[in-house]
């Protein structure tokens, strides 16, 4: 297999490990507490569904229904950070950060189910924040913010969901705003992988 068709097999992983994930959301949601305890879609986070016991002290079935889903959105997303410099023409020693830490930062979200859930988030945002950084300076220096402006956006929301969590500011409206910026990076993720694909990579026949 060449070197071009294993990085365009690896730009399906994103988008399956999203949608795989999304599925299990859906499957976890309903098996919430054992069906004796309801999963507020727009009042919890999304790892609220991988806790041992639910906000009511009720064992949580869906916990291991919603692991595997993390799991298959962190093999997902580090491909994703192992491809994005390709999205660039200059492939520079700040896209080689991108790549390193945004995969080490999704190392580390496998993590989130653990009784460490805080300090894996607490990693993952200082990590997310240094890769946030590079990336949307690379996007305004080989671009411009016109041409990349919905990438920014989603870099900014993204850094912001991390705020909100951390220093729990807007925490009330986290779990809608959480939501509302997934939706808004699995976008970003789905037309990057598209444009790697289109532009940089023979196609598989």
């Amino acid at each position: 297999m060449s070197a071009k068709s294993k990085y365009s097999i690896l730009t399906i992983l994103p988008i399956l490990g999203i949608l795989v994930y999304v599925l299990f959301f859906f499957i976890s949601e309903r098996m919430y507490g054992g069906g004796s305890e309801e999963y507020h879609f727009w009042d919890q986070l999304f790892c609220d569904l991988m806790e041992q016991v639910t906000h009511h002290g009720q064992v949580n079935n869906a916990r291991t229904m919603a692991i595997i889903g993390n799991t298959f959105l962190f093999v997902g997303m580090t491909a994703f950070f192992y491809l994005i410099p390709l999205d660039f023409k200059e492939k520079n020693f700040n896209l080689k950060l991108v790549k390193v830490l945004g995969m080490v930062a999704m190392a580390n979200f496998l993590f989130l189910f653990t009784q460490y859930h805080d300090l894996v988030v607490l990693i993952t945002g200082v990590l997310g924040f240094f890769v946030i950084s590079f990336l949307i300076w690379e996007y305004v220096d080989q671009g411009s913010f016109a041409k990349y402006w919905f990438e920014i956006t989603c870099l900014i929301l993204s850094i912001m969901v991390f705020i909100s969590f951390q220093f729990k500011i807007g925490i009330d409206h986290l779990p809608v705003f959480q939501k509302m910026v997934f939706v808004l990076d699995s976008i970003w993720v789905l037309t990057t992988c598209t444009r790697i694909r289109r532009t940089v990579l023979v196609p598989i026949n």
